[in-house]
């Protein structure tokens, strides 16, 4: 949508595993920051930091409220859209996203589950990953 949108369009980025470091910041989008963009991207690992969909939106308001000016305003969230994530804190979720919308902030949830889901199977596909759970001899070493 970025890319395609006829007026200037920036980035900051928020990681949610540490919501309290300042958003990185990658400026006016063109073809060196989408670049610079991409190349931090790929080095990021997932962590072992779970944080909910309602502390992602709440910093999100808490970013744009400190930018202030008077530019459209829009909030990415991506999530793989775990069913924990999201039922155990819809009230919190809700107030949030209607803090936002209420400022004038467009809010897109984009689903980043892999396997993708499909419209006949809603639920993602699992990954046939291998986990070793016990490891012992054939026989008895001394």
């Amino acid at each position: 949508a970025a890319a395609q949108a006829t007026t200037p369009q920036t980035v900051e980025l928020v990681r949610l595993s540490d919501l309290n470091a300042p958003p990185r910041q990658f400026g006016r989008l063109n073809a060196a920051s989408i670049e610079e963009m991409t190349a931090y991207l790929g080095g990021l690992r997932t962590g072992p930091v779970r944080v909910g969909p309602a502390a992602a939106l709440r910093k999100a308001k808490q970013v744009l409220d400190a930018q202030g000016g008077d530019v459209a305003r829009v909030v990415h969230l991506l999530s793989d859209f775990r069913a924990a994530d999201w039922t155990d804190e819809a009230d919190a979720i809700k107030e949030a996203a209607a803090e936002l919308t209420a400022a004038g902030v467009k809010v897109h949830l984009i689903d980043v589950a892999h396997p993708y889901r499909t419209d006949d199977k809603r639920p993602p596909l699992h990954h046939d990953n291998v986990g070793i759970v016990d490891l012992r001899p054939a026989r008895l070493t001394v």
